[in-house]
């Protein structure tokens, strides 16, 4: 244990810090070539943001870290509920945006996601 003394305070940790990770499984990912873009689509039952947001953060890091480029991240939830998302997380001095579709909204039409991406001329 190693106790640094930073601004008066004393803080307790170990040197060198290495934080490793857990395996991580994502819904689906789409690498685009052009424009250069990585989308990631995230499926959920039902608008929990509590346990939703945290996952997001660590799916942005590592696709970041893997592809180079922030993705495009959507959430899609598949059951009507009382919450709706809000497509943006702050916390500290994060702030993450994430579109997102509620299933009961979308145009019935089978190619709405096709209609989504066309945007990047996919």
């Amino acid at each position: 244990m190693v106790v640094v003394g930073w601004g008066g305070f004393g803080c307790h940790g170990t040197a060198p810090t290495e934080l490793t990770g857990r395996s991580v499984r994502l819904d689906s990912v789409f690498e685009l070539d052009e424009p250069s873009l990585v989308v990631q689509v995230e499926f959920e039952r039902n608008a929990r943001a509590d346990r939703l947001h945290p996952r997001l953060v660590t799916y942005f890091e590592r696709l970041l870290t893997r592809y180079g480029e922030a993705p495009e991240q959507y959430v899609v939830v598949l059951e009507r509920s009382n919450g709706r998302l809000p497509g943006v997380y702050r916390v500290g001095g994060l702030r993450l945006r994430y579109h997102t579709v509620h299933l009961w909204d979308v145009d019935p039409d089978p190619c709405w996601l096709t209609r989504v991406l066309v945007r990047w001329q996919c």
